[in-house]
């Protein structure tokens, strides 16, 4: 069982990374799902998976697994929700088990990757003038100064407690990130060096915190960066705002954004002048993210693993996770498997020093269960019944923001909307077409985009889409008078073609 657990720590720490993702950005996620799959159901056979829950980053661990499953009943992105919950167990199952093997271990299987990393975002940088094309084999430079900042503290806890000459990997490290021109990497590995310097009671604290913020200032000085990012953060404190204590579900920002910033600029009309960008799938700030997503409770189970850490253990380890959620203020690495994976390794190796670790006390867990279980009885049986009420005074949009998923609901409120707001329409039919088997509503579908083409002038798509809403539900009013209007059109225009 030994041998298994390095060979996944190294297959997390070393060979993920290098996994060249084309197609899709989740790929190295799912590998690290199927990995982490196999370690506990091996560890399960063999009987070690009880002993690794009562280690305190397992205890941890386990409590936060529960609570991002059960977070899924209330997320507004149910499909999406599960998936990164797979994830984050993972890395958290990856931190349980990293606590109880070999500090030296941990840090060479993160280390071992970044000569390649380097090298090859060097070779990028002198070779393409472009700098969108110099994102390392990650494609992206904001990824390549993440993980290279990072690799640039395992290389000196290296270099100080092994052979010193890993010690040559640093500048080939420090070029490169430079390259990168990744101002939260460079934010980060300031960050980190004060933490060093301060622990190793070279500096004392004050005489470090204004090379930090003055570092902090000058990156977020960038106007083109700091204003778009300003913008997503506001968003996000909005979505948080609107549910402080268990939040919107994990992979709830892409979904839920657009909303958020409708209601701050309604209430904010000065907003509306600021950069926005639909296209943004994550705050860039993991606080603020993993707030608006598991609820203050739900961080506050998050946060117990590295607030219960050793910091003044190591100093080297306690810069390097400072260098990773320094830039976490400005970009997303904690939720990126690249980057999150080799932090919470290094967060194992960390609380190595501290092998009692302290579960959280039982008064927080009750309380805890009590808040969940309260947040499922509302959910299932006060939203349920207050959308039964609602639906029964005909009031159709209260009742659908109650029962979202209602399948009665959404029919209703597709009919009341189809011909005023077709937008919200199509939502209440495509919603209902992902939960349900969709007889009831795919017809809808097919109607809609009937007037969707009916308005482009495309009166032939617009009959077969017609034809097609009928056969599925031929006793629908609007879409016969639709159809009435499109028989219209076309025997018009067989009279003007015989004139």
């Amino acid at each position: 069982m030994k041998i298994l657990t390095l060979a996944y720590l190294f297959c997390a720490a070393s060979l993920l990374p290098l996994v060249v993702v084309w197609a899709r950005d989740d790929l190295r996620d799912h590998l690290l799902i199927l990995l982490t799959a196999c370690h506990a159901m091996a560890a399960g056979l063999a009987g070690s998976l009880p002993a690794l829950l009562h280690t305190g980053p397992g205890s941890a661990a386990a409590l936060l697994t529960g609570y991002a499953f059960m977070s899924c009943l209330w997320a507004s992105s149910p499909h999406r929700a599960p998936f990164g919950a797979l994830t984050l167990v993972s890395l958290l199952y990856l931190f349980s088990v990293a606590a109880t093997v070999d500090r030296a271990f941990l840090v060479c299987v993160v280390f071992a990757p970044s000569p390649v990393f380097a090298g090859v975002t060097l070779y990028q940088s002198i070779r393409h003038s472009d700098p969108a094309r110099r994102g390392s084999l990650f494609f992206n430079t904001n990824h390549a100064g993440a993980y290279l900042a990072l690799q640039v503290f395992a290389c000196y806890w290296l270099a100080a407690h092994g052979p010193l000459w890993i010690a040559a990997f640093l500048p080939l490290l420090a070029v490169s990130l430079a390259l990168t021109r990744c101002r939260a990497a460079w934010v980060g590995v300031t960050a980190g060096a004060c933490v060093y310097a301060v622990q190793s009671g070279q500096v004392h604290p004050l005489g470090l915190l204004g090379v930090l913020v003055v570092s902090a200032a000058a990156a977020a000085h960038v106007k083109d960066a700091w204003s778009v990012r300003s913008a997503l953060f506001l968003a996000a404190a909005e979505l948080s705002r609107q549910r402080p204590l268990f939040g919107w579900g994990l992979d709830a920002f892409r979904q839920q954004q657009f909303q958020a910033w409708e209601s701050l600029t309604a209430r904010h009309p000065r907003l509306k002048h600021r950069d926005w960008t639909p296209q943004a799938h994550r705050v860039h700030n993991d606080f603020l993210e993993y707030t608006l997503e598991l609820g203050n409770v739900g961080v506050l189970f998050l946060a117990w693993p590295l607030f219960n850490l050793p910091w003044t253990a190591d100093p080297i380890l306690s810069a390097a996770l400072t260098c990773v959620l320094a830039d976490a203020a400005f970009f997303f690495p904690l939720r990126e498997v690249h980057t999150a994976a080799p932090f919470w390794i290094l967060a194992a190796a960390l609380a190595g020093y501290a092998p009692e670790a302290v579960a959280p006390p039982s008064w927080l867990i009750a309380a805890a269960v009590a808040a969940v279980a309260s947040r499922i009885l509302y959910q299932f049986g006060i939203k349920k019944l207050l959308g039964l009420i609602h639906y029964r005074m005909d009031d159709i949009p209260r009742a659908v923001r109650m029962d979202p998923y209602n399948g009665k609901y959404l029919h209703d409120r597709y009919l009341e909307t189809v011909i005023r707001q077709p937008a919200t329409a199509l939502a209440s039919a495509m919603r209902a077409l992902e939960h349900f088997d969709g007889a009831k509503c795919l017809w809808g579908v097919h109607d809609q985009y009937a007037r969707a083409v009916f308005r482009q002038g495309n009166l032939k798509i617009a009959r077969e889409a017609v034809a097609r809403s009928l056969e599925l539900n031929p006793d629908i009013e609007h879409t016969q008078a639709l159809k009435a209007v499109l028989d219209d059109l076309e025997k018009k225009h067989h009279d003007r073609g015989r004139c």
